[in-house]
């Protein structure tokens, strides 16, 4: 049996044959258009420069040979989906979000010798009202110009657990979830500053597990961290505002780099503390303001005294979104007034207050009751109380019945009506009567006192006008404003004419004119007299009583 098989043989082209196999960009899609590739999410739209200007591109300049980089001008290439920290998971992923940066620090110990690898990275960890992650920045050529505080747009392409990264696997890692990008050498990676992209600067500015209407958890004061071990509490906190900032010397490491310190006194309702700062987030910290910045320290590391640092897991909340920030920065407004200040006559009409139809007679129980009722509302009424205590003498005797704060922040005192500043040189400001002249006042329910203690050295001739600082005497300023109208009608002349009463060089005469002193204290001394007064609210500087007049 024979079986015939017919073969059909069909050329083919030499072309097809030496086909080569498929390369790794057939596998992607095409590239869309700049149209087409616009971000898939809600991000908002962001001006793009170089490091050099804020609120644009956060990428150093590219390498000459970098030609996949647009410095400046980077666009996704693909979309991204926007999503929340909390919502991210390990594994490859085009995602883009929104964060804080709460603490950074910068790793240096890479070494290679590949002149396009990098050089550094620049730990960064970022939240938003979700959750928290730490982003490793690479960078070759420059660091990044990031700061505390500051809210940046980040799009990566992979996230991985800090666990399973044997590079962060250690007690000292804060955040859950990592990830890696490297703009110089990726095109799929990006961190944008988005300061200036007209969001609410209250995003990502709420502490994790926040809820309005509730203590924040974990809050503690300056005292419990210190006296009673608060530093064991985990995820311990405390809300304190930048009272002072000190030098910046610089040491060195044992590697030879200059290492910058700073020193910034922080302080609440119960104490103050030393936080020492050291290297990416002395840039940030220079930046705060005396008396104003909040900041939310959780998992701060104690020292001895009363001193703190920051280590890798401490997060630094500056202005956090919550009622106890804004509640210490109104006292520690009330509690650092100046030494005085021009009287604010935007905040009351005296004239209609004066001759309005119904007019409130308070007590200083009844009138504090109103304030803690309502403290941002302004009040306005009348207190009859008695003049307990007056130090018209020993402020004339030390120099100090006329003040005023520079501002440069130094304190101005002086027997005249102008005076000069000699930490800035500044001359001819203009002074006026210290308030600390009435330092209490009484009524049958309450006082309002002020601590004012004269200087125990020699007194300087009065005959003399001197100028001295806040450093040659020890007070507490009085928090109540006075009208220059108010102290005409209480002294029963003007500024001017008291200045001018103490102001002589003649021996004689300024004898007579300290007669005419010590007899007008112990005229007022215990004296009850009916005061016109407002309560400016606590919106505006910090809240603080105000007498408008005298009338009685």
């Amino acid at each position: 049996m024979s079986i015939s098989v017919t073969v059909n043989l069909t050329l083919i082209p030499s072309s097809v044959m030496a086909k080569s196999p498929p390369i790794i960009r057939s596998f992607f899609e095409p590239i869309p258009s700049p149209s087409q590739s616009a971000h898939k999410g809600h991000l908002p739209t962001l001006q793009t420069t170089t490091a050099a200007n804020e609120g644009g591109l956060i990428e150093p300049k590219a390498r000459k040979n970098t030609a996949r980089l647009s410095p400046g001008h980077w666009q996704p290439r693909h979309d991204y989906e926007e999503v929340s920290i909390g919502e991210l998971a390990p594994g490859p992923r085009r995602v883009s979000f929104i964060a804080r940066v709460v603490n950074l620090y910068d790793d240096q110990n890479v070494h290679s010798k590949k002149s396009d690898s990098a050089k550094g990275c620049l730990k960064v960890l970022m939240k938003d009202d979700s959750a928290l992650i730490q982003t490793n920045l690479w960078y070759a050529d420059v660091p990044y110009q990031i700061r505390l505080g500051d809210l940046v747009a980040v799009w990566t392409t992979y996230v991985t657990s800090a666990s399973s990264n044997p590079a962060s696997a250690d007690s000292s890692q804060a955040a859950t979830l990592v990830t890696h990008i490297f703009p110089e050498r990726e095109a799929g990676c990006a961190i944008r500053n988005a300061n200036r992209s007209g969001l609410d600067q209250s995003v990502c500015n709420t502490p994790l597990g926040y809820v309005c209407g509730r203590s924040l958890f974990g809050l503690v004061s300056l005292t419990s961290f210190f006296d009673d071990k608060g530093d064991e509490v985990l995820n311990a906190k405390i809300l304190v505002c930048v009272k002072a900032i000190g030098s910046m010397p610089t040491s060195t490491s044992k590697e030879g780099d200059p290492v910058r310190t700073l020193s910034v006194v922080i302080c609440d309702e119960s104490s103050e503390a030393t936080l020492s700062i050291s290297g990416p987030v002395v840039s940030s910290a220079i930046l705060w303001k005396e008396h104003s910045t909040i900041l939310l320290l959780s998992s701060p590391a104690k020292r001895l005294g009363h001193n703190l640092t920051i280590t890798a897991r401490t997060l630094i909340e500056i202005n956090p979104n919550v009622s106890e920030a804004e509640h210490l920065r109104k006292w520690i407004q009330r509690e650092n007034c100046p030494i005085n200040e021009p009287f604010p006559v935007a905040l009351f009409d005296i004239k209609a207050i004066a001759h309005a139809p119904i007019r409130l007679q308070f007590t200083l129980a009844s009138l504090d009751s109103f304030i803690r009722a309502f403290p941002s509302q302004p009040h306005t009424g009348y207190l009859s109380v008695i003049l307990t205590k007056l130090n018209l003498l020993s402020l004339w005797k030390t120099q100090q019945l006329f003040s005023m704060q520079c501002r440069c922040g130094q304190a101005i005192y002086a027997n005249a009506r102008s005076g000069h500043c000699a930490a800035c040189n500044t001359s001819e400001i203009k002074l006026r009567i210290n308030a600390n002249l009435v330092s209490e006042m009484t009524d049958e329910t309450g006082a309002i006192s002020s601590t004012f203690l004269a200087s125990t050295s020699h007194p300087p001739n009065p005959s003399k006008t001197t100028h001295t600082s806040s450093r040659t005497h020890s007070r507490k300023p009085s928090k109540i404003l006075w009208t220059d109208e108010a102290w005409t009608q209480l002294l029963g002349r003007s500024p001017e004419q008291l200045a001018k009463l103490v102001d002589t060089c003649d021996a004689a005469q300024a004898q007579h004119n300290l007669s005419i002193l010590r007899y007008l204290e112990q005229r007022l001394s215990f004296m009850r007299v009916i005061l016109l007064v407002g309560w400016t609210g606590d919106d505006e500087l910090g809240g603080r009583l105000a007498v408008l007049g005298v009338v009685g």
